[in-house]
């Protein structure tokens, strides 16, 4: 039977929601310890923080320390774990379809757009629009799960692995577009093939797709081994 509280030793235990790293344990963690006489152990792999050195009256203030480091806690419950659960099985199922839309785009843009960049002769009108409209469902609302925590830390003057993931996101995209749209056509170079027809060398798109889908997938399988 989990007890939330125990008087002789003032042990709190919390929920912590909105982990997406042991960065953001470790963050929790120190802002928890930052509370006068408490000491916090965070664990990230069943999102629950150990503290300490704090009474009851003073929970409002360890839930409004993870607050101010971008996170969200409250006291934990014997009713906790079946909605921890729920919660974990929402988790997976969004992962689950931002993953497969993410890959079954992935796989006819990266084809389209390296195959039409090298050989000139089979390009169509207006080829690179059509793969940039394949990119963007992917990097906009298949990627979202990293944008919203890059924008919750930033908003909190903190970075993660998330923050890591949208720049490369951003970047290969933006670039692209940039260069599809802006660009001289006059031809570039590739390592492994050389001299590349105009064109070829301002295709990035492949790469923030293949970003998004492989961390999607590293995000959905890591969800499910925790739970």
């Amino acid at each position: 039977m989990t007890t939330p509280i125990n008087q002789e030793t003032s042990i709190v235990h919390l929920n912590i929601e909105g982990m997406t790293c042991a960065a953001c344990a470790g963050r929790v963690e120190r802002a928890l310890s930052r509370l006068d006489g408490a000491v916090a152990t965070v664990n990230y792999a069943t999102e629950r923080a150990t503290v300490t050195g704090i009474e009851r009256a003073r929970i409002a203030d360890a839930t409004e320390a993870v607050a101010k480091a971008g996170y969200r806690a409250h006291l934990r419950t014997e009713a906790d774990d079946d909605w921890t659960r729920r919660s974990t099985l929402a988790r997976l199922t969004s992962l689950r379809r931002r993953l497969a839309v993410s890959a079954l785009l992935t796989v006819p843009l990266m084809d389209l757009s390296i195959t039409l960049a090298l050989v000139p002769n089979l390009r169509f009108p207006f080829w690179e629009l059509v793969c940039i409209l394949l990119a963007v469902p992917i990097v906009t609302w298949a990627a979202w799960p990293f944008h919203r925590a890059t924008v919750r830390n930033l908003r909190h003057g903190s970075t993660s692995m998330d923050t890591l993931v949208t720049l490369g996101i951003v970047v290969s995209f933006g670039w692209a577009v940039a260069t599809i749209m802006f660009g001289p056509d006059g031809g570039g170079y590739w390592v492994g093939f050389g001299p590349t027809p105009p064109g070829a060398d301002s295709i990035y798109l492949d790469v923030a797709a293949g970003l998004t889908t492989f961390q999607l997938a590293g995000r959905y399988f890591e969800t499910r081994s925790r739970r």
